[in-house]
């Protein structure tokens, strides 16, 4: 006896006819009946009785019928998970993320997945926004971190943090000392930024144009690693979220003080693109993200 043997079962219970079931499984019709014929031989009794018109279940067959339903549903439930298993172990998984949070993120990706996953791959993409947006729109990206909730229309998001914003300066810097700064205060220096449309710049324009105080911004950079080069070395400032830093502040290669009146937030999402069905790999790493995020 097999699982196959018990699926032909089925189907024969199911369909009253050899032709039928033979059909459906792909086999010759004396296969089927010579397979039924040995179920009945190793059970001891006829299940099935045979007509010109096809073949019905007798009461010894209607008393096994449920027995070999679960058996059959558990043998596919086993196969179902070990192939999952496979899955989740495996595979090559297209990640996308915004240059402010691209390095904190894929340092904890890279460390988790080379201990406990170490078959899962990712191919990492820094872009901005909207570039991120149009990769999950047509499918090049499977999962993405972003500031702002995709369209529905291409991507499920799920909300991560909420990061405080702060302003960042090069060691030594008298604003330092400063416990905190005002908004008001830190948009008049001389700002290095990301250019428009990032998710960063936008929220303090919007705040600027709140509060009428426009933003100096002397420098538009579309790299974060240069922004915060040129911080290091020059008498100029950026803002940005504390964790895009965390690792150069507690270098002491750039100093940071949180801005104030408002504190600004800048909240990050983990985006699944919806043109791609996503694997349990996929799924693991978006697991792996947001266990990640419950530090912040």
């Amino acid at each position: 006896m097999d699982i196959q043997t018990f699926e032909l079962f089925l189907s024969l219970s199911a369909t009253n006819s050899f032709s039928r079931t033979a059909t459906f499984m792909g086999m010759t019709q004396s296969s089927v009946s010579k397979s039924i014929a040995n179920l009945e031989k190793t059970l001891g009794t006829r299940l099935f009785d045979r007509t010109g018109r096809g073949a019905s279940l007798t009461p010894e067959g209607r008393m096994v019928l449920p027995r070999l339903e679960a058996l059959v549903s558990q043998a596919n439930g086993l196969k179902e998970f070990l192939q999952h298993a496979e899955s989740i172990t495996t595979g090559t998984v297209q990640l996308a993320t915004q240059p402010s949070i691209g390095w904190p993120l894929t340092s904890h990706l890279l460390e988790v997945l080379a201990k406990d996953y170490p078959k899962i791959k990712i191919r990492i993409s820094e872009g901005t926004t909207n570039t991120i947006e149009e990769w999950l729109s047509d499918g090049r990206c499977e999962i993405a971190v972003l500031s702002r909730i995709a369209s529905s229309k291409f991507a499920e998001s799920t909300r991560l943090f909420a990061l405080p914003m702060y302003l960042v300066a090069k060691p030594g810097d008298p604003l330092m000392k400063k416990s905190k700064i005002t908004f008001k205060n830190a948009a008049k220096l001389p700002l290095v930024m990301s250019a428009p449309p990032n998710g960063g710049r936008i929220i303090l324009e919007e705040e600027a144009k709140r509060q009428n105080v426009p933003l100096n911004i002397v420098q538009d950079v579309n790299s974060f690693y240069l922004i915060k080069r040129i911080v290091r070395k020059s008498p100029i400032y950026t803002i940005t979220t504390y964790a895009s830093v965390v690792e150069e502040l507690e270098k002491g290669e750039l100093e940071g003080i949180p801005i104030i009146e408002p504190t600004i937030r800048q909240t990050f999402y983990v985006c699944i693109s919806s043109k791609r069905i996503p694997t349990l790999a996929v799924k693991t790493v978006r697991s792996l993200i947001l266990n990640w995020s419950e530090k912040f």
